[in-house]
């Protein structure tokens, strides 16, 4: 049975992190710190993106920058709070993955990182992050990815999450708790960061 983030926790508890500060990259490499601020960096821009979507008290408009008649932030920007959304919860679980000093994959799959650091999440959260990962890999980046076949398990991570059976009825209805919004993304959110400040507090890094 795979470890918990509490029983890595325990097992590092009171631990003293020594790196070469002196060398710039050894130093951002090995220190969570770094990681978990380019986390929160991304966070606070995925938290902007959404407003600007969605903020009823967003003075930005699309005429303001200059980006012509018709355009629509709520048309071209959710697939960039996926990309910086799923961006920020990726590094959030590195950072807990340093801090913790547990190895992990040069991989974009977050349930795989999740996994390392032995950190739970529902099923619903799963496939969230499964369609987060696909944001990260190649939807808010390119038109289609390499292959078709990416293409076509792509669309099936999506259609899995986001439709379930309605109770009582053969009909599908929107699994909401699968949609990647402002709402469930925190919830993902806080929780990353709810583990990393916990390791942060009994762990000593320069």
């Amino acid at each position: 049975m795979p470890e918990k983030f509490e029983d890595h926790l325990s097992k590092v508890k009171g631990a003293i992190r020594r790196v070469n500060i002196n060398n710039d990259f050894v130093r951002k490499r090995d220190i969570s710190t770094y990681y978990w601020n380019n986390a929160s960096d991304l966070n606070s821009a995925a938290l902007v993106i959404w407003n600007a979507c969605y903020g009823k008290d967003s003075t930005l408009t699309p005429q303001m920058l200059g980006l012509g008649k018709g355009f629509s932030f709520s048309a071209s920007l959710p697939p960039v709070f996926a990309f910086l959304a799923g961006l920020s919860l990726e590094l959030s679980l590195k950072a807990i993955a340093k801090i913790l000093g547990r190895p992990f994959k040069a991989t974009h799959q977050l349930n795989d990182l999740c996994n390392s650091v032995g950190i739970s999440v529902t099923v619903d959260q799963q496939a969230l992050l499964d369609m987060f990962t696909e944001h990260i890999y190649w939807r808010s980046r390119y038109p289609v990815p390499r292959r078709e076949g990416e293409w076509l398990r792509s669309l099936e991570v999506f259609r899995k999450a986001l439709k379930r059976p309605k109770a009582g009825s053969l009909f599908s209805a929107v699994n909401e708790n699968c949609v990647i919004n402002l709402e469930n993304y925190l919830v993902l959110w806080s929780k990353f960061a709810d583990a990393y400040w916990q390791a942060k507090s009994v762990i000593l890094e320069p």
